[in-house]
């Protein structure tokens, strides 16, 4: 009679609540319904049911067919149902991955990791600078891809999607993320003239705020001539030069010039008398020594008394010194000379 009919539903995999002698039926719970009061029809109809893409695709549903009867009248059998068949058109097999995030970011490398969507055998990943237009794009077979060789303190977008037997997917929507901050480095170019090196030589890197020294090596037979940091030479004829709290690139260069050993270049210099009394005598052998002074210490390293050069010889008066032993040092293009002499 028009009191009982059929409904058809479609949802979850659970089994619908039967109500008796109830007029109505109580769907399944999170169900959809298909078709409604279905009745009085003598012969087989034909229903045709389009189901939304966006709402089945990749879902495992099941559908129920549920007769209502009040139990007061009608005829059986209440209702049959034959030749359900389902097709499938535009609704695709190869679902996107989900869950797509990126952990373990560091100022050059972050890893992205994602869950598969079912059937898929790989995945394309694409990734970039917000800034940029172009992606990056590689080709994974685990869900999961390291990303390397990134910009510190930089903003990146990562997309993924699932690449099945013979579909793709849909990307997944873009996931941000920001690399962290770097190590910020500098670079000093050590170079070293011929007849001599220095160590480290070439592009050397030093961390913001660390400290690098150079080493000086003269050639047998050669001493350092000239040393230029950053474009300006330094005094002396350092051995080795430190730059300290490092905080922007540099430069450094040593030239090296023909010269003599310490022993050698005190040869150069002559005192007389030796001993003394009152007078000494400073008598220069070389002409490209070019000393502009002298200065006369104690054994106790006290400064007794500077003398300027002007002549090949120079006279030193030590009058008023107290009997002992006394060192006269100068400084010359060849080094520093030193010689001692006793007075009386």
């Amino acid at each position: 009679g028009n009191w009982d009919y059929m409904n058809v539903y479609s949802g979850p995999l659970n089994t619908p609540i039967p109500l008796y002698l109830s007029y109505d039926i109580i769907p399944p719970v999170g169900s959809d319904t298909l078709a409604s009061y279905i009745n009085l029809q003598s012969t087989f109809q034909t229903k045709t049911i389009t189901l939304p893409q966006a709402q089945y695709s990749g879902q495992t549903k099941r559908i129920f067919f549920c007769w209502r009867n009040d139990s007061a009248d009608g005829q059986q059998p209440p209702a049959a149902v034959d030749n359900i068949s389902i097709t499938t058109t535009g609704i695709s097999t190869c679902d996107a991955p989900t869950g797509l995030q990126v952990t373990s970011i560091t100022d050059q490398a972050a890893l992205a990791t994602w869950t598969p969507g079912g059937l898929e055998t790989s995945w394309q990943v694409e990734y970039k600078l917000v800034s940029s237009a172009n992606w990056t794009s590689a080709t994974t077979s685990t869900p999961s891809f390291q990303m390397l060789g990134l910009q510190s303190n930089s903003n990146y977008e990562i997309r993924v999607k699932a690449i099945c037997t013979a579909d793709e997917s849909a990307f997944t929507a873009s996931v941000t993320f920001t690399t962290i901050q770097g190590t910020v480095t500098y670079t000093i170019t050590a170079t070293a003239g011929p007849n001599g090196t220095i160590t480290p030589s070439g592009a050397v890197i030093v961390n913001q705020g660390a400290s690098q020294t150079f080493n000086f090596a003269p050639a047998t037979g050669f001493i350092v001539s000239v040393v230029t940091v950053n474009g300006s030479p330094i005094t002396g004829s350092p051995t080795s030069h430190t730059f300290t709290n490092v905080n922007s690139d540099g430069t450094i260069h040593v030239d090296f010039i023909s010269g003599i050993s310490e022993n050698e270049l005190a040869q150069l210099v002559e005192l007389f008398p030796n001993p003394t009394t009152s007078i000494i005598e400073l008598r220069l052998k070389s002409d490209d020594l070019h000393v502009k002074e002298c200065k006369v210490f104690d054994m106790y390293g006290k400064l007794m008394k500077t003398v300027k050069i002007d002549a090949e010889t120079t006279s030193i008066d030590v009058t008023d010194f107290t009997s002992g032993v006394y060192f006269v040092r100068m400084d010359s293009e060849r080094g520093t000379i030193s010689k001692k002499f006793v007075k009386k």
